[in-house]
């Protein structure tokens, strides 16, 4: 396995190969075969797995004063922040980098936002 950062790695990503080299095309016929890489290299490659990262919204939470972790913002069971009536959900909060997981946990957003509305 190889992960490819636009910049410098946000985590440890342990005994994992990462690539800070711009991708420029996918390439395949059937399937995908290899990345072509800006500086003119490739790495072959069997799947292709894209995870956007948090970098940015740890920064922003961290900003206006809501509790995180090294790499997550933290949440309840609603989602909600350490500042009332603020919610997060999906790959910000930490754990798998699912859309699934990232869909299911923005319903918990909505419905706790829609409570917290009410009073």
């Amino acid at each position: 396995m190889t992960a490819l950062t636009d910049g410098e790695p946000q985590a440890d990503f342990g005994e994992i190969k990462v690539l800070e080299t711009k991708p420029a095309r996918l390439v395949g016929s059937d399937s995908l075969e290899k990345i072509e890489f800006e500086d003119g290299t490739s790495i072959a490659v069997d799947g292709l797995f894209v995870a956007i990262g948090v970098a940015s919204a740890l920064d922003f939470a961290r900003s206006a004063g809501i509790i995180t972790g090294p790499s997550a913002i933290e949440v309840d069971e609603k989602m909600q922040t350490s500042i009332p009536g603020v919610f997060a959900a999906g790959d910000c909060v930490g754990g798998l980098l699912q859309v699934s997981k990232a869909v299911g946990e923005g319903a918990l957003a909505g419905t706790g936002m829609i409570a917290a509305l009410r009073g």
